[in-house]
């Protein structure tokens, strides 16, 4: 990710912190992580964890946990438009693929997308894409609509991660197949463009811009 001193990150739906920890570290001094989720008790231990850290290292940004009342609350709507740089959504949000949810998900990504400085980037990891769930094209599709650039940053997924698995809903019951998710990066039109870094991992490409 490409993060530097002073800045600012919002790390949506994001547990118990371990990439807002990092984050954190990379843009102390002068910057800020904000941390999104649903769950209570995954911001209250990040909470805790945050204040000895910086108790005994003093070497991180403030991190702000903030609790989100719904799937479609962002917990960040108090948040000063264009003061964001990088929004991280790793394996936190499912959009469906049901039309009648669309609106009430732009919605949800237009609050994001306010939020970001011109040229900031969104990161969105899924490392499966649901039977259910908008794939990579619909999700690109989803993001531009909400007033992010055309142009599309990808990093391929590790080539440990196979093509399909599947999963359960309870032990030895029905299968339900998964396909390989995706690493994608849209940047805010505008400003000074941040890119992923590309960088080989289990043999995986390096980072490619490629067209929406």
């Amino acid at each position: 990710l490409p993060v530097r001193p002073g800045m600012v990150a919002a790390d949506v739906g994001a547990g118990h912190g371990w990439f807002s920890v990092r984050i954190a570290l990379a843009v102390h001094p002068g910057g800020r992580v904000y941390a999104t989720d649903i769950l209570k008790e995954p911001l209250a231990f990040l909470q805790g964890f945050s204040a000895g850290l910086h108790h005994v290292e003093r070497r991180h940004a403030p991190i702000e946990p903030r609790h989100c009342s719904g799937d479609r609350d962002t917990g960040l709507d108090d948040v000063k438009a264009g003061s964001v740089d990088l929004v991280l959504m790793i394996n936190s949000l499912i959009f469906l693929a049901d039309p009648k949810g669309r609106a009430a998900d732009l919605t949800y990504l237009k609050k994001i997308v306010r939020l970001m400085r011109p040229g900031g980037l969104l990161v969105l990891h899924n490392d499966w894409v649901f039977p259910n769930a908008v794939d990579r094209a619909g999700m690109v599709k989803l993001l531009q609509e909400a007033g992010l650039a055309t142009q599309v940053q990808e990093l391929a997924m590790p080539a440990h991660m196979p093509a399909e698995t599947f999963y359960e809903e309870r032990p030895g019951g029905t299968r339900r197949a998964l396909r390989r998710g995706f690493i994608i990066g849209l940047n805010k039109p505008g400003g000074e463009v941040l890119r992923l870094v590309g960088r080989a991992v289990d043999g995986a490409a390096a980072v490619t811009p490629v067209g929406g």
